[in-house]
């Protein structure tokens, strides 16, 4: 079954023709500097993809892992396009099969769901004048992927039709084909679907610490608690998490962060044991300077050595030992000089 999450954006104030771009565009500046936290290449380059494609109509698929943020860049086009006055509609289709995703889609039959509980109409009928974002579309069924391009090329070419929306897709899949050819009309010239690549949180850790920030002050503000800051030791415990689920984790893990805190710190010791940073790790930051590669080459010769002593030279227990080929030891030795008959006349 699939789950449905209609959220509208009602602005009541009446804007004049003259001043809707500028509006617009002031409105999008505003909101680009605000929403999108971070200082890392992605973060820079979100903002500028986010004006980019706010300024034209044509479908969008946003590609990445689930938690990285596609819904939040859908709806901030949304709320810097010419659709901003319009509903922001967003369902996510999940495991649906292509005849429930096409009766949700397109209202031809009555669903039994919270949200259109007695409402034929379609997500596509809700959503006109605004945006629609459909989360799991191309996972589903290239039929209903064609329907929705049929849409909104007949939408394009009929002007009696009021098909006036923005789609939007979600996909944890890299797309095949982004430009569609739905239909047989001469008019028609396809429908293109540009791709924005999401990266998952791991690769840009450098905007960790700002998101964390952003999160803890608007669960203070909606717990009504005392404004926190990460300490030190919690700040390098989030930087060194792979973060699996991605920012909705970070997210996550904030609020309980500011659940079970007090003023006016928040400290490693409140993080989930799993994000703890191992004692001997912690040791590592008072180290001044260090030469990793020679700290690495002599770890590897002191381990290749050991096992040349307990095999009595024999390279191939020694491989055996270290769970390592043969002929990657053999390179190794090579490559560090060790003398294997040094072992060989051991007793």
């Amino acid at each position: 079954m699939a789950t449905q999450t209609i959220n509208y954006l009602h602005q009541i104030d009446q804007i004049d023709d003259s001043v809707v771009e500028h509006k617009i565009v002031d409105r999008a500046s505003h909101l680009l500097i605000d929403s999108l936290i971070g200082s890392s290449r992605w973060a820079e380059k979100a903002r500028r993809l986010v004006a980019a494609h706010a300024a034209h109509d044509n479908p969008v698929i946003f590609e990445g892992e689930p938690g990285t943020g596609k819904q939040f860049l859908a709806r901030l086009i949304h709320q810097c396009s010419r659709y901003s006055e319009g509903p922001f509609v967003s369902v996510a289709l999940g495991s649906s099969t292509g005849e429930v995703a096409r009766a949700v889609l397109f209202g031809r039959t009555r669903l039994q769901v919270d949200d259109l509980r007695g409402n034929e109409k379609g997500l596509i009928e809700l959503a006109v004048g605004g945006t629609l974002y459909i989360d799991g579309l191309m996972d589903t069924s290239p039929r209903l992927t064609g329907d929705i391009a049929r849409f909104i090329d007949y939408a394009r070419f009929n002007r009696d039709v009021d098909g006036s929306l923005r789609i939007l897709f979600g996909s944890t899949t890299h797309s095949t084909g982004c430009h569609w050819r739905p239909s047989n009309s001469p008019k028609s010239e396809g429908v293109s679907c540009e791709k924005i690549q999401i990266p998952p949180l791991r690769e840009r850790p450098e905007d960790i610490e700002a998101l964390a920030a952003t999160f803890i002050k608007q669960s203070c503000e909606q717990m009504r608690k005392e404004l926190r800051v990460l300490a030190p030791q919690a700040v390098a415990a989030l930087r060194n998490y792979d973060w699996p689920r991605n920012v909705a984790e970070l997210k996550s893990v904030v609020n309980h962060l500011v659940r079970q805190s007090r003023p006016p710190s928040l400290d490693a010791t409140l993080l989930p044991d799993y994000m703890q940073i191992p004692d001997d790790a912690k040791n590592i930051s008072a180290v001044c300077e260090v030469d990793l590669d020679e700290e690495v080459k002599q770890f590897e010769m002191n381990l290749i050595c050991a096992a040349l002593r307990q095999s009595r030279g024999l390279q191939s227990r020694a491989a055996q030992l270290l769970r390592i080929r043969p002929t990657t030891l053999f390179m190794k030795i090579k490559r560090y000089g060790i003398e294997v008959a040094d072992f060989r006349q051991q007793s």
